[in-house]
């Protein structure tokens, strides 16, 4: 199986963490970066969510805003870890993966002139799904409508041709924005 992360060319952008919680994933995640997927979904996935059991929520906090320090492809397997479905003892952990998700949905602002596909990257089919009612925090909820709009204004109207994209924003993206939306609506 090839691995899922190779080729990249990608420079490391060091975590400007010290919180030693935050810094276990991170560091798990660059000794692996490069690892063949199978190391990922053999349970390496699964190790990078049992981190987050002992994460209160300034620890939340701290990895969400250290993200943005994250080269794309530590971000990426990290989106990766936070979606899987392995067991039913990480449904636990689904509002701490839905809110980091919502920081993940924030970094798109730093790709919005470089390839598109990046940034249809940085969200998952699943998230409208994982956010439905976990997020609360009415200033994340906030940044990302910001990023949703700024998204939309970027792209415009996409032509067909670009299927992936074209699909991202008219579906998947139609569907995130409408539970942000009701989100923000309820949210304190």
């Amino acid at each position: 199986m090839t691995g899922h992360y190779k080729g990249r060319s990608e420079t490391f952008v060091s975590s400007k963490s010290a919180n030693n919680k935050v810094l276990s994933i991170y560091n798990k995640i660059l000794e692996h970066a490069y690892s063949d997927s199978d190391y990922w979904y053999l349970g390496g996935n699964d190790d990078l969510l049992d981190r987050l059991y002992d994460f209160d929520d300034s620890d939340l906090v701290e990895m969400g805003n250290d993200l943005q320090n994250w080269s794309l492809n530590e971000v990426e397997i990290f989106i990766e870890a936070l979606e899987v479905d392995y067991s039913a003892s990480h449904d636990v952990l689904l509002p701490q993966r839905a809110y980091l998700r919502g920081f993940i949905m924030t970094l798109a602002n730093q790709y919005l002139h470089k390839e598109k596909y990046i940034v249809r990257n940085l969200f998952d089919p699943k998230d409208e799904l994982l956010l439905g009612g976990f997020i609360q925090d009415r200033i994340l909820l906030e940044k990302i409508k910001t990023t949703l709009d700024n998204i939309e204004a970027a792209f415009g109207k996409v032509p067909k041709e670009d299927e992936m994209i074209h699909y991202f924003l008219n579906t998947r993206f139609v569907l995130i924005k409408q539970t942000i939306t009701e989100l923000l609506n309820v949210a304190s």
